[in-house]
């Protein structure tokens, strides 16, 4: 029987995750402007910090990769997260998102649905 090693089957979806590029973005075509959230991302990150502490009263900390789906008007209508520490990290990274006011994408000057990335590393 084979041993279960964590490490190795975190290196495989690693693996698997980067062949079918998961997470990757592409750049935006000519004439797009992606969605971007109204205060920046200090302001989506400071309420994730504090729904966290809220659930937890403590700091969570490893990769957090979610994707936002914002709509022509800049409101988050579902978000998917891919990699995240904790079930509260998870929680608090979509209510965060979902409360966020976005600035639309724009394809040639119009406003369209767009989604947006979030990935990054908590320390």
């Amino acid at each position: 029987m084979d041993r279960y090693d964590p490490k190795a089957i975190e290196a495989k979806w690693q693996q698997v995750w980067e062949d079918e590029r998961t997470y990757h973005t592409p750049d935006p075509a000519p004439g797009e402007e992606p969605p971007y959230p109204l205060g920046g991302m200090r302001a989506i990150f400071r309420l994730v910090d504090r729904n966290v502490d809220q659930l937890a009263g403590r700091q969570e900390k490893g990769p957090l990769v979610a994707v936002a789906k914002v709509d022509d008007q800049g409101v988050v209508t579902q978000v998917s997260v891919f990699r995240t520490p904790s079930p509260l990290v998870t929680a608090a990274i979509t209510s965060a998102l979902v409360n966020t006011p976005f600035q639309p994408a724009r394809r040639n000057g119009a406003p369209v649905a767009m989604d947006y990335l979030v990935s990054v590393e908590l320390l």
